[in-house]
């Protein structure tokens, strides 16, 4: 079972609503999003780096992550674990914007998973998209009856991306075509002539644009090619490494002094990339 562990960087939570928002994102990780995709993952909430499980990704919860939210990953780096950054508020929005972030590590922990589909603009060619289950259905949100109170996010299932027939395109049903996007939403994917184009709802009617040659060289020359273009939008940052990697799923609990070694070296090389970061 993969292990996510969520912990504040920073600043200590007061009370219990930290651990309870954690917890709701971990029963939706078991029970709306297990089912639908095949990966069994369990969430928590450590205090410190050191206390989380042997071989986790982490998500940081911070109240100023410097304009570098969203999911990062450095091949280039291979002691550094799959991590993602989260701004922490006090409205708890927080919550929505950590179960995107989970959500979409748990599919692509790499942050360069791309899937074939017809393109959205010509359907009679192919195209590549990548893979961000969370963000076509963007701007919608649901509670979880066990966990009253708690938004977490929507997010497309299999069948969006063609990998399982059926007509449900996300767990809440706020998309009814594939390969389109609800309100508040954007899908980006490289077409048969090699362009890369997003369909984008974000200010409300979708439109269709072309992302500039620069903006995408830069991406694929980044550590996480999902979250280079996510900060289009000024939300997101992400470091230079290699495109087009997806790792292998993280491995089961280790128990050696070698495997202790590593998890030690993977805290330090961790540490070190947040506070590049300024976090």
């Amino acid at each position: 079972m993969q292990s996510i562990a969520v912990v504040p960087r920073g600043f200590t939570p007061e009370g219990g609503r930290f651990a309870q928002i954690v917890h709701a994102v971990n029963l939706q990780v078991h029970k709306d999003f297990a089912p639908a995709w095949g990966i069994v993952a369990s969430v928590g909430y450590f205090p410190r780096l050191e206390d989380a499980p042997v071989d986790s990704s982490f998500v940081i919860v911070a109240r100023d992550v410097k304009g570098n939210g969203g999911g990062h990953f450095r091949p280039c780096n291979t002691e550094e674990p799959p991590f993602a950054l989260v701004t922490y508020d006090d409205h708890e929005a927080w919550s929505v914007l950590l179960s995107h972030e989970i959500l979409e590590m748990l599919v692509d922990p790499g942050c360069s998973y791309f899937e074939e589909g017809p393109d959205p603009e010509n359907g009679t060619r192919k195209a590549k998209f990548l893979v961000e289950i969370c963000d076509p259905c963007m701007g919608n949100t649901y509670i979880n009856p066990e966990a009253p109170g708690i938004k977490v996010a929507d997010f497309c299932l299999p069948a969006y991306y063609g990998k399982k027939a059926g007509n449900r395109f996300t767990y809440r049903d706020n998309i009814d075509v594939a390969y389109t996007v609800a309100r508040g939403g954007y899908l980006s994917w490289q077409n048969a002539d090699g362009v890369w184009r997003q369909a984008n709802a974000i200010g409300g009617s979708t439109e269709f644009e072309t992302i500039a040659p620069d903006f995408i060289a830069d991406a694929i020359a980044a550590c996480n090619f999902r979250g280079t273009l996510d900060r289009r939008y000024g939300n997101y940052g992400g470091g230079p490494i290699k495109a087009e990697r997806r790792p292998t799923r993280i491995k089961g609990q280790a128990s050696d002094a070698n495997d202790r070694k590593s998890t030690a070296r993977r805290i330090k090389a961790l540490d070190e990339a947040l506070s590049n970061l300024g976090v």
